[in-house]
């Protein structure tokens, strides 16, 4: 019996070193979760903070893109309406009255005439509408009937290198630069 009893206490230990291995087992296991789940929480809060600045980006992208083609849209508007005011400025005095455009075409042509006297002793060859070819009479120039000719006149050098433009159309354009502010803030503040 002293076997059984050395037997049984070898058990009896074999079981305590037994649980108490198991024991440390589970609170290795415990730990080791912890530290994983420790770990893996800081990945993913890490990998969220990153997604946040990435969709922090895009969206300030998206937003900053989204403006940029909305001020170019609006842009491109408001030059097209104010180069519909040049049309319909251009309009509205090519369809003046026969008299007052003759009258305005005379004093384009004066207005010519002492610029090119001013640089040139020759007589330049004057285009002119033919609807308004009777505004310019004084004969100092061979006037030509030109259908190309917009509103106003033009004189043109004997050999066709010099051109003076003094049309409604030429003067909207040199004017368009000093204007289109001031149309520019009428129109939109």
């Amino acid at each position: 019996m002293p076997e059984d009893a050395l037997l049984k206490a070898i058990e009896e230990d074999a079981s305590v070193q037994a649980a108490r291995i198991i024991e440390e087992a589970e609170g290795a296991a415990r730990e080791t979760a912890g530290s994983v789940e420790r770990e893996v929480s800081g990945l993913k809060d890490a990998r969220l903070g990153s997604l946040s600045v990435e969709t922090e980006k895009k969206r300030a992208s998206t937003i900053n893109s989204a403006r940029t083609i909305a001020r170019g849209k609006s842009l491109a508007v408001r030059e097209a309406l104010i180069e519909d005011i040049f049309i319909e400025a251009q309009r509205r005095l090519e369809g003046l009255p026969k008299e007052k455009r003759s009258a305005l075409v005379s004093r384009l042509y004066e207005e010519l005439k002492a610029d090119w006297s001013l640089r040139s002793d020759e007589r330049p060859v004057i285009l002119v509408n033919p609807t308004e070819a009777g505004a310019i009479k004084d004969g100092w120039g061979e006037v030509k009937a030109d259908p190309g000719v917009p509103l106003g006149v033009r004189f043109v050098s004997k050999d066709g290198e010099i051109v003076f433009d003094n049309t409604i159309e030429a003067r909207l354009k040199k004017a368009r630069r000093a204007l289109v502010p001031l149309i520019d803030e009428m129109l939109f503040g």
